[in-house]
């Protein structure tokens, strides 16, 4: 897909998001607005009378610059290690003197 004519923001005066001649990739489909992404992976909303929409040879197809993430499986955990269970202490002998 080719833009026809230059692409400005409405919201952000003075913002251009594509100039005449750009190629872009059509991400999604809204009726009379196009949310398209240019080579750059910038995302935008475009009219489709600004839109050459026909089809092009598979040449013109842009990679997807922010492509889904591949699912990880979980990391396995080591085994959580207790600490060994006290010991009593033991009673001080007949030996040794007591203090109380």
């Amino acid at each position: 897909m080719i833009v026809i004519e230059r692409v400005v923001s409405v919201a952000k005066a003075g913002r251009v998001y594509a100039e005449a001649g750009t190629v872009v990739k059509l991400i999604a489909d809204h009726g009379n607005v196009l949310i398209v992404e240019d080579g750059n992976g910038q995302r935008f909303p475009v009219a489709r009378s600004k839109i050459d929409t026909e089809e092009k040879p598979e040449s013109f197809s842009l990679p997807i610059s922010n492509p889904i993430p591949e699912e990880k499986p979980a990391p396995v955990l080591p085994k959580t290690v207790l600490p060994k269970k006290a010991t009593p202490r033991k009673k001080p002998s007949g030996d040794a003197p007591t203090l109380f």
